[in-house]
């Protein structure tokens, strides 16, 4: 009798047991469940973090690869001085350029013409060259000696070259040394010719305040002989009022003048000899 109570006993204990780890089972695969779903849930958001970084990261990288907007360039051109106006560098008045021209000490005065020509002869005004690193829109600026920078927003509207040559005829047609004045290329015949190279013309921030340094060689060639008649190097400084870009322009723009009027009178007096 207690044999057969003990196996009732043990055969309820193992249906509880058994049902008991039947549960266990099922909370355990619930967890599984659970904690895989939310391990699916993280590696998807975090998926999409990655590729949201990486849409950031390649916007990034692509508009670093576009091309930046320029900056916005002042331009300036060299004028020239004339009995009616002074034509002044753009943006320039030529107001400042006078007072430039007066703090040097150089005042411009037109030319008087003269009744009849000094001589019959003709010049031909060949193109002006430039020196290395004077070649150039880019408007020159030196700090140390023998280095060379440019204003990265400032520049002449074509090199300093291109607009010295007319200039330069203009300057000795108004003195009437010359039956006629014209530039090359030209078919025409001629007694004379000049040659002209910019040396330098740079804004220097050596001294201070700083100045504008203009050199112009010029050699005078007779045509029929091909002889060099006169040459010579024009070196004039001008001050600048202020010391930035437009400053060392309208020195510049001073320096020029005073160079034309010099070169005006070398031309005259060479011709006569």
């Amino acid at each position: 009798m207690m044999n057969d109570f003990n196996h009732f006993l043990l055969g309820r204990l193992h249906r509880v047991l058994h049902r008991q780890s039947h549960q266990v089972r099922l909370y355990l695969a619930h967890m599984r469940n659970g904690v895989n779903q939310q391990i699916s849930i993280t590696l998807r958001a975090g998926k999409q973090l990655c590729l949201l970084f990486s849409v950031f990261a390649l916007g990034g990288c692509v508009s670093s690869l576009l091309p930046k907007p320029a900056a916005q360039q002042t331009l300036y051109s060299l004028g020239s001085f004339t009995a009616e106006k002074n034509l002044a560098p753009l943006g320039v008045t030529p107001a400042a350029v006078s007072s430039a021209s007066a703090a040097s000490g150089f005042v411009s005065t037109p030319s008087t013409p003269s009744t009849q020509n000094t001589h019959a002869g003709t010049l031909i005004i060949n193109p002006t060259r430039a020196a290395p690193g004077f070649d150039t829109p880019f408007i020159a600026y030196q700090r140390r000696a023998h280095e060379i920078d440019y204003f990265s927003e400032s520049r002449w509207v074509e090199p300093p070259a291109a607009m010295l040559s007319p200039l330069i005829a203009n300057a000795i047609e108004r003195g009437n040394t010359f039956a006629a004045v014209v530039r090359a290329p030209t078919s025409a015949s001629a007694s004379f010719s000049l040659d002209t190279e910019i040396i330098r013309l740079q804004h220097e921030f050596t001294t201070q305040p700083s100045r504008v340094r203009f050199t112009l060689n010029a050699v005078l060639i007779d045509t029929t002989t091909r002889q060099v008649v006169a040459s010579r190097n024009f070196d004039t400084t001008v001050v600048s009022d202020t010391e930035d870009a437009q400053g060392g322009v309208i020195a510049a723009e001073a320096a020029v003048q005073r160079v034309l009027s010099e070169l005006a009178l070398f031309c005259d007096e060479a011709s006569k000899r």
